[in-house]
């Protein structure tokens, strides 16, 4: 099983790396609405403000960052959005107008965030098409268990001050930068000093904004496998936002919630790579990928829908075990299956889109979430979580073929 990952590029391990050591100092993406609130004195409403704002900012970020990282390669995007985001974080630090608050987060969500089409696109400029599923495991195990590793550190580190965090937090994101800037090469497809290796689909000309944007939205496989990944993230990301109230409503506290939502990343970071071996095993025998996302969708709707009807600890724990099982299976299938579906010339841009999504998914699911659980209630709620995720697996079984005929044309 570890042969699979060890066996990977260098460069994925340095990626991976650099992504353990940034998540692991992201303090201040935690305690910013705790910041506004307690230290900047600005009030719930405004703290919840700032927060959908650098939602709006990380949105922007994806269609942008892939649009550049297409154009103009993947190592300056990731360069300039890893030390751009560590000057913005010191900068946020140092501002006092509202007016200014808002701006700055709202360029930080921007900035930050411009990397990350462009590094997966790297990832997947350099790795082989049965390699990819293994490779995105592998940054998204770093990703988990970074964030685990900053909510741990960040308690310590916010008794000696706010400002501290935000100095932690810009320290750890330059390091990425370093980490970059000395062992990451370029690997644009047909770039002049690309080491991502030539094949016969390799790009002669570059695509302008709107053309790309256009070929994108002919695209219908792309298209469903978005819109299906869009409904799923919005009911997944109530695990973030109406999960907590709706605890705090049957009786369970902020301790049992942080208790509840660390079975999620524990065990994801002992679970994914045995469990993405074994998937790549199954399809190089012939299995499909994109069932396989839909059957880790419905496990979203299965372990959402029964938050509704249970309320005993052990069994909101077995409901957070099923969706994070699904979660498993889809995270690094959904972005290699993107990467086989996009011409490499335009594989950023169809990266970007994705994370586009995923904020988007952040920005609507949200607040639609608190809507329903405010005006009827934990059943609707949960019931119209399960409908939402049951429909996003419905529509990738019933396309499955085609969707799966497409991407290998692709690469064939």
């Amino acid at each position: 099983m570890l042969r699979n990952y060890v066996d990977l590029p260098r460069v994925v391990h340095v990626l991976a790396l650099g992504t353990l050591v940034n998540r692991a100092g992201s303090f201040v993406v935690l305690y910013l609405t705790i910041w506004i609130r307690k230290e900047l004195d600005l009030g719930v409403a405004f703290a919840a403000t700032a927060m959908g704002i650098f939602g709006a900012g990380s949105f922007l970020a994806g269609l942008v960052g892939g649009d550049l990282a297409d154009r103009f390669g993947r190592r300056p995007v990731i360069l300039a959005s890893l030390f751009g985001a560590a000057l913005l974080l010191l900068a946020l630090a140092r501002v006092a107008s509202p007016a200014a608050i808002l701006a700055t987060i709202f360029l930080l969500g921007f900035v930050a965030d411009l990397y990350r089409p462009a590094a997966n696109a790297l990832v997947a400029d350099i790795v082989s098409p049965l390699e990819r599923p293994a490779a995105f495991a592998l940054l998204y195990v770093a990703l988990n268990l970074g964030f685990a590793v900053a909510a741990i550190v960040a308690s310590f580190v916010v008794d000696h001050g706010f400002e501290w965090l935000f100095w932690g937090d810009a320290l750890t994101t330059a390091c990425y930068g370093v980490i970059v800037w000395i062992w990451v090469p370029e690997t644009l497809p047909g770039g002049a000093r690309s080491v991502a290796p030539v094949t016969r689909r390799e790009p002669t000309t570059r695509w302008t904004t709107r053309a790309a944007a256009a070929r994108i939205l002919r695209d219908r496989a792309f298209l469903v496998l978005c819109s299906a990944t869009f409904l799923n993230l919005v009911v997944f990301h109530q695990a973030f936002s109406t999960l907590p109230l709706f605890l705090d409503s049957i009786g369970h506290g902020e301790a049992f919630y942080g208790r509840l939502v660390s079975i999620n990343g524990i065990v994801i970071v002992f679970a994914q790579l045995p469990a993405t071996a074994a998937l790549a095993r199954w399809t190089r025998r012939g299995g499909r990928r994109v069932p396989l996302i839909a059957f880790g969708y419905l496990l979203t709707a299965i372990g959402f829908g029964a938050t509704g009807i249970v309320d005993a600890p052990v069994m909101l724990a077995l409901s957070v075990l099923v969706w994070t099982a699904g979660e498993i299976i889809y995270a690094p299938l959904v972005p290699a299956l993107i990467t086989d579906l996009a011409d490499p010339s335009l594989r950023a841009r169809y990266l970007g889109a994705q994370a586009a999504t995923h904020s988007l998914a952040i920005i609507v699911g949200s607040p639609l979430g608190g809507v329903v659980f405010a005006h009827w209630g934990p059943a609707a709620l949960w019931g119209g979580a399960f409908a939402l995720a049951s429909v996003s697996a419905a529509a990738l079984f019933a396309s499955s073929s085609w969707i799966e005929r497409r991407a290998t044309r692709a690469i064939d």
